[in-house]
């Protein structure tokens, strides 16, 4: 049973710190490009 918990504590650190690493650098070059809160800005602009 402890080993079944450490090893899913460890799968899920390990998830993280990938997705992180994935995420973390080019977070403002793909968010910049293709950021949803600019789409959000224009589309309230083109209303008004």
């Amino acid at each position: 049973m402890t080993a079944i918990a450490l090893a899913l504590i460890s799968v899920s650190l390990t998830s993280s710190l990938v997705l992180v690493a994935r995420i973390g650098p080019p977070r403002s070059n793909s968010f910049a490009s293709s950021q949803p809160v600019d789409d959000d800005e224009e589309k309230v602009r083109s209303p008004d």
